[in-house]
């Protein structure tokens, strides 16, 4: 027997090969079976490396939840037909077929990958995804037997060894799909499938070019989704939207870096993207020229009319160095550099040097080229250049130089280059014609020429080049109104940190150059477009970061509510502020005492204060280390018929002028923190003033006029804690200082003395307040305010106390307000959710009810003759409403706010009164409301 023979009569040898050949077979078998997955790779893979844009969903089923939410930005996608569909679909397949169907539900668990391709003068579209592990592809015939059944007919052809299946719907083809390597391909576009298959089975795809690794590097695998942008393929889908000469001129987005990526995220108002734009550092780019700039917080923006629908601001550092970074780009890529040194040689017969050098002595820090289309102007003074100075003085010097050499050299007086104009509001502006005309756009490319700034003028630390004196006027007008677009509108997404360069759109205006560069079909489907209507804009904010460039783009919308607010016919909008914070506490009225009219003091949530005038223009502002207490109150200290602000906060009493400098010894340290608001009393009108605060050691510190300690008054009662401001009353020829605290009523006279012994004790508390009731004469006769129950208590002169019950109990934490008019005087309670209002015959006048519980004491306005209004403000809705006379809630209320409103007749109108409300974003938002 062979050796052979001999080795498999061995039962147990036999045995043990008996085993591995079953263990191999039943291997193989699973092997076959397994085949499919072996063979994939991933879907990016099989995206064409000609994409333009490619898209990555991480999460199929949030993205759908997030566009069916009840957000605006998502409402405003369904309105939209194209997305409206869209949205329809995948809820359709999310929350009807894939709880149905196990292939279906597996298959949308995998990230959804989307390109963007350039076929001729079409834009085509890729889908493309991985099938799970645990699918196969008998699965997903499941899936084409399902669209069978929902009237789209497959037809199944080959293609390169694989099969592709085309659906018709009604003998129209709707789309193609195929699996290569485990990807599921989708598109319209059948040859865009056969390419996605030809590059499933190429070596080398996207997914291997080094800038696309560098970019992927840096996406986010928690957010919406990834968008990955291809410079080199922009160009080829720019003359498909842009009219022929616009998308030539922005053919240097190719060349602005090699790939973009961008993390976005759906929010509740806007679409926001955050990423980063990588671009060869060795290669001529834009971004080489400022790849040594420090990023800085731009300001330009608070300069722009809020007309203004397009805007590019570029900050600069170091403008010797910018200049020569730019200069050596424009050689590199040889781009029309005989033409721009003919113009630099003129540009220095007029200024007297080089350009360059004229250009430095400007100390520019921002630099910013405007559309900003107003009422009055043609479109050709629509641009304007902005350049900030860090040197405004340098910088007027050296403009005002080249005027005084122009006007020498074409022997002129010096005032034919110079128009001294006023604008609409009376303020004097002074407008010089530019003997240096195309300087800027010379020095920093053709994005600047657009602008003729045949003319420029100064507006504080900023030089402003326009077309026209009427553009200049309108355009310093704007400035000076605050009338900006950093106030009309929320950019706090991306102007707070810093940056080298903001780019703002919007192309809802009504003459929007976006919308002018498009194409006709373009234009008109934009017009319609809910989404476009209702935009705030689209901001991009570039930072440099070495060999890539940080970016922060959104999209945001307006919601429906301001939209309601500022296109009412009954309610228009004033002006709008925006301050540094939303504000804690209503704001007040103060008199400008050079001009008789009303101003706005107030302050914010970081306790900065701010002054502004009856248009809206921002006086001054400064920030202090406490919140205002109470109401502030307006002294002649000098006695010279000027007036101060006078106010304390816990540990302080201030008093400022009227450009918000400190008075003399102020501010005070109190002795003890402040437990109310100050009062100030002027017994004589004198204006020999006492400052008079109550404080938490439940005493009161007196102050003379010059804020020096008051001698002669010393109260020799016993306070307890005291609830509100002291009071002066004058009553049948006395004088009584009130003082109430929570446990009773104190009637002093000048010295502190007790005058008058309540004779019961009326405890004050701190929601319900004291109030004077006066008689017919002017004279003061009672005190009133209510008890635990809700009933009216009156105190006398003469100590006296009386109890009136009212007809409905209120619960004891209700709110209690009083307004004296003599007989037409209203007892306000604010009880939980109702509010009621009283007649002084004790008639209820009205009650309203309210949806949430309201925690402050509502405010009485008589803006206007026959006007009475009712604010009210629910912190838990964050609303202010506005109530009539008769109760009833007015037209366009209640409105956003984060503090009570002031209602106040701001600039004496006979046809309309002023209500003052600030959002959640610190607009404070002056509404005109009609009689």
């Amino acid at each position: 027997m062979s050796k052979f023979t001999q080795f498999f009569s061995n039962k147990v040898v036999f045995t043990a090969t008996l085993l591995i050949v079953l263990c191999l077979g039943v291997w193989l078998y699973f092997f076959i079976r397994e085949g499919e997955k072996k063979n994939s790779m991933d879907a990016m893979r099989a995206i064409p490396a000609d994409a333009a844009i490619v898209l990555r969903v991480n999460d199929l089923n949030k993205l759908t939840r997030k566009m069916n939410s009840d957000g605006e930005l998502a409402q405003l996608m369904a309105s939209e037909s194209l997305l409206g569909k869209m949205r329809g679909t995948l809820s359709y397949v999310i929350d009807t077929l894939a709880p149905k169907n196990v292939a279906v539900g597996d298959l949308i668990q995998q990230p959804l990958w989307f390109s963007a391709h350039v076929f001729g003068s079409e834009l085509s579209f890729l889908y493309s995804l991985n099938l799970p592990e645990n699918l196969y592809l008998s699965d997903v015939k499941q899936i084409v037997d399902l669209l069978a059944h929902s009237a789209y007919v497959p037809n199944e052809l080959s293609y390169d060894d694989e099969k592709i299946v085309t659906f018709k719907h009604a003998d129209i083809e709707v789309f193609h799909a195929s699996v290569v390597r485990r990807v599921l391909v989708i598109s319209p576009s059948r040859v865009l499938v056969e390419m996605a298959i030809r590059q499933a089975k190429s070596p080398a795809s996207l997914a291997d070019n080094a800038s696309f690794v560098q970019a992927s590097q840096t996406a986010g695998a928690h957010v919406d989704a990834n968008l990955y942008v291809n410079h080199q393929q922009l160009p080829r889908i720019m003359p498909l939207y842009l009219n022929a000469p616009y998308s030539r001129q922005l053919g240097f987005v190719s060349r602005a870096g090699t790939f973009t990526v961008l993390d976005a995220e759906m929010r509740h108002e806007a679409l926001q993207l955050n990423g980063f734009l990588f671009f060869d550092a060795s290669a001529p780019s834009y971004f080489s020229v400022l790849a040594k700039q420090k990023s800085q917080k731009l300001t330009t923006f608070d300069m722009l009319p809020r007309s203004a629908d397009a805007a590019l601001c570029l900050g600069i550092t170091d403008a010797r160095q910018l200049l020569d970074a730019y200069d050596d780009f424009r050689e590199r890529q040889q781009t029309a550099v005989a033409a721009r040194r003919d113009t630099l040689v003129q540009l220095k017969k007029k200024v007297g040097e080089s350009a360059d050098k004229f250009f430095v002595s400007l100390y520019p820090a921002e630099l910013c080229v405007a559309h900003v289309p107003m009422v009055g102007l043609v479109e050709k003074d629509t641009r304007f250049i902005v350049l900030k100075s860090n040197k405004i003085d340098a910088a007027r010097t050296a403009m005002k130089n080249i005027v005084a050499n122009a006007a020498k050299a074409e022997d002129k007086q010096e005032k034919d280059f110079v128009k001294k104009d006023n604008m609409s509001n009376g303020e004097p502006l002074t407008i010089y014609r530019n003997p240096a005309q195309g300087l800027i756009s010379a020095l920093q490319g053709d994005l600047f020429s657009a602008c003729n700034d045949a003319y420029f003028t100064f507006i504080g630390e900023y030089i402003i080049f326009g077309s026209s004196q009427v553009a200049m006027r309108e355009f310093a007008l704007a400035a000076l109104l605050k009338k900006t677009l950093s106030q009309s509108i929320d950019l706090s997404e991306y102007t707070t940190s810093e940056s080298n360069m903001l780019i703002y759109v919007n192309p809802a205006k009504g003459d929007a150059l976006v919308q002018s560069l498009m194409k006709s079909d373009i234009q008109k489907m934009l017009k319609k477009s809910p989404l476009v209507a209702a935009s705030h804009g689209m901001g991009l904010q570039l930072r440099m970061m070495n060999d890539k460039v940080y970016c922060n783009a959104f999209f945001k919308v307006a919601p429906k509510v301001d939209e309601k607010q500022q296109r009412s016919q009954g309610m228009n909008l004033g002006f709008e502020v925006k301050l540094d914070a939303p504000i804690a506490a209503a704001p007040w009225v103060v008199k400008n005492h050079k001009n008789g009219q009303k101003e706005i003091f107030v302050q914010d949530k970081n306790n900065t204060l701010y002054l502004i005038d009856n248009q809206g223009v921002l006086l001054w502002k400064r920030q202090i280390d406490e919140p205002v207490m109470g109401r502030v109150q307006q002294v002649d200290f000098y006695r010279n018929n000027k007036l101060q602000l006078l106010f304390n906060t816990r540990t302080k009493m201030y008093m400022l002028d009227r450009l918000g400098r400190n008075v003399e010894k102020f501010p005070i340290a109190l002795a003890s923190p402040a437990a109310a608001p100050m009062a100030v009393f002027d017994y004589d009108r004198s204006r020999d003033y006492r400052y008079f605060v109550p404080c938490e050691d439940r005493k009161i510190r007196a102050y003379e006029r010059n804020g020096k300690p008051l001698t002669g008054f010393s109260p020799e009662v016993a306070f307890s804690t005291i609830t509100q401001s002291p009071m002066h009353v004058r009553a049948r020829d006395k004088d009584y200082i009130v003082v109430a605290d929570n446990q009773r009523v104190h009637i002093l006279n000048r010295k502190g003395e007790e005058r008058v012994r309540v004779k019961e004790a009326v405890p004050v508390a701190v929601t319900r307040g004291l109030y004077v009731e006066y008689g017919p004469k002017g004279d003061a006769v009672r005190l009133v305010t209510t008890d635990a129950e809700g009933n009216l208590v009156f105190v006398y002169f003469d100590g006296s106390v009386e109890h009136t019950k009212l007809k409905s109990k209120s619960n004891e934490h209700h709110y209690f307000d009083y307004v004296s008019k003599g007989a037409s005087s209203t007892y306000v309670v604010m009880d939980d959710k109702e509010l009621r209002a009283y007649e002084p015959s004790l008639k209820m006048r009205f009650s309203h009810s309210f949806k949430r519980p309201v925690r402050m004491i509502p405010q009485v306005f008589t803006p206007m003759a026959n006007v009475e209004v009712y604010s009210v403000y629910v912190e838990d809705e964050q609303k202010a409403y506005l109530l009539n006379g008769n109760g009833s809630v007015l037209d366009n209320f209640p409105v956003k706010a984060v503090a009570p409103l002031l209602v106040d007749n701001l600039r004496d109108s006979k046809t309309s009164y002023s209500v003052l409300a600030c959002d959640e974003n610190g607009f404070l938002s002056c509404y005109n409301v009609a009689q």
